[in-house]
């Protein structure tokens, strides 16, 4: 889900806010990354004001090819290869942000609103020039990323295998109707 993120705008915009914010303090730390990830919060910390520039950066480039783009040149030109690297560096420097997964779960309904804008009928809808300069593709092409983004969210948000009754050794040894002290589960 997040290589599919590092190739809509809105989202390096967002990344970019949340990282600031943490700078600056308006966001609180534990609210938006990952404790699991991060060894040390301080170091952390002071390395985001490198990560947040190369964000800026990999969106320059990405900037800078889509205007091409933009001006007539079709997406097979020798910038698509710049392309793919730039979002392949964002991929990884997403990673490395170490987001909560609520933060995929917030950027997934603003997915859902941009879909709504690229689906709009024609007298209301931006042009494809614009919805380009905002998302990285056209109507269409994001409408197709878009399924493929919630085809994948459908996938992780399936129930799980529900488990079995827990067996432990020292448990099956019990008569089957011994309730067993501050367990979490029952015979």
């Amino acid at each position: 889900m997040e290589k599919l993120f590092s190739r809509f705008r809105f989202v390096a915009e967002t990344y970019l806010n949340l990282v600031r914010g943490l700078i600056d303090g308006s966001e609180r730390f534990d609210r938006i990354i990952a404790d699991r990830k991060v060894e040390n919060r301080n170091r952390f910390i002071k390395n985001l004001g490198k990560l947040c520039d190369n964000v800026a950066d990999q969106c320059g480039v990405v900037d800078e090819v889509i205007a091409a783009r933009v001006v007539g040149q079709t997406s097979s030109s020798p910038g698509s290869e710049t392309l793919e690297k730039a979002f392949t560096a964002l991929h990884k420097t997403y990673l490395k942000l170490a987001f909560k997964t609520h933060i995929a779960d917030d950027l997934v309904q603003v997915c859902d609103e941009y879909a709504t804008k690229a689906t709009q009928a024609d007298g209301n809808r931006i042009s494809d020039e614009e919805f380009l300069a905002e998302v990285w593709m056209t109507p269409a092409e994001y409408l197709s990323a878009y399924a493929e983004l919630k085809n994948r969210t459908a996938d992780l948000a399936r129930p799980k295998k529900k488990w079995s009754k827990p067996t432990c050794g020292w448990s099956s040894q019990l008569p089957k109707n011994t309730p067993i002290a501050g367990s979490l589960f029952s015979i």
